[in-house]
C-alpha cells in the first residue's frame, strides 16, 4: 500500500474548529511470487471527510463529519453455467476485481451537552448517523441464476444516545 494524506486542522475561532483530510492511496497485493500486482480488495483510492464543531456556549456544542471513500473492489461475475451435478448455478468470474462497489457518502449529525462538578465532569449527547439517509451499498449480491446484481446497503439514519462520565 502506498499514497499521501493531507490534513488541514483550524481553529476559526475561540469557539469553531473543523478539519478537512484527503487521501490517495493505492494497495495491491501479490498472491503468488511470479505473479502479477492486483487491486487488494479493500483497496479505496479517495477518502475524504470535512469535520467542524462549534461551541454554543453554556456547555452545548453542535458538531458534523461529512465521509466520502471511493468503493472497494470486487470481481464480477459475467455469466453462468448450471451445474447438473450440483443442481444450481455456477457463476464465471470476469478479471479479479475490476469493478467497484459504488462510492460511500455520509453525513452525520452531533449535540452534545458538557457538565461540570466537583467530583467530575459528564457529557449527554445524541449522534445521528447517515442524516441523508443514503443508502450506501456495501457489497454485491447475485440472485441465485446470477443474471441480476444488486447491493447490500448500509444502515439508514441511526439516532444514538449516550453519556460518558469522568471523576
Amino acid at each position: 500500500a502506498y499514497g499521501v494524506q493531507f490534513l488541514l486542522r483550524k481553529e476559526l475561532s475561540a469557539r469553531f474548529f473543523g478539519w478537512i483530510s484527503y487521501t490517495l492511496m493505492r494497495s495491491e497485493r501479490l498472491d503468488h511470487p511470479n505473479g502479477q500486482y492486483r487491486l487488494f480488495d479493500y483497496d479505496q483510492t479517495h477518502v475524504g471527510a470535512i469535520v467542524g464543531s462549534y461551541d454554543l456556549g453554556r456547555g452545548f456544542e453542535v458538531g458534523a463529519r461529512f465521509r466520502y471513500s471511493t468503493g472497494y473492489p470486487r470481481t464480477p461475475v459475467v455469466g453462468a453455467f448450471i451445474s447438473t451435478r450440483r443442481d444450481l448455478y455456477e457463476p464465471v468470474f470476469g478479471a479479479h476485481n475490476s469493478i467497484r462497489i459504488p462510492a460511500f457518502a455520509q453525513l452525520d449529525a452531533r449535540i452534545a451537552k458538557r457538565f461540570q462538578w466537583s467530583w467530575g465532569k459528564a457529557e449527554v449527547f445524541v449522534d445521528v448517523q447517515n442524516v441523508t439517509d443514503r443508502s450506501n451499498p456495501e457489497e454485491i449480491v447475485y440472485n441465485y441464476t446470477y443474471q441480476k446484481r444488486g447491493y447490500i446497503s448500509g444502515l439508514p439514519v441511526l439516532p444514538v444516545v449516550g453519556a460518558r462520565f469522568e471523576w
